[in-house]
């Protein structure tokens, strides 16, 4: 995965297959390699109450901006996706 369309494309895929046969169990991972989003891990759960998309960050500065606009990224992906979603931001630098 090369950026955010990318990162779009394969929660789309998976919703779409949770919403098919959902068994609750199911999380998808992947990680971003190159480009602005580069070595972030996108972790994606779905529960009763919606997804919950968790991004995992190895920058500060990629932290610091996911986390003042998680909000946002959460209002867009709720639109998309038709089903309230929440997003969590974790560090996991490497000082």
């Amino acid at each position: 995965m090369t950026g955010p369309a990318d990162v779009l494309r394969w929660l789309r895929v998976w919703h779409a297959r949770q919403d098919a046969n959902w068994d609750g169990a199911s999380v998808l991972r992947v990680v971003v390699h190159g480009g602005a989003l580069d070595a972030l891990v996108v972790e994606a759960r779905r529960g009763l109450q919606g997804i919950t998309v968790s991004l995992l960050c190895v920058q500060l500065t990629m932290y610091r901006r996911l986390l003042a606009h998680r909000g946002q990224l959460a209002r867009a992906l709720t639109s998309r996706l038709a089903l309230p979603v929440t997003i969590e931001v974790e560090a996991r630098y490497v000082p």
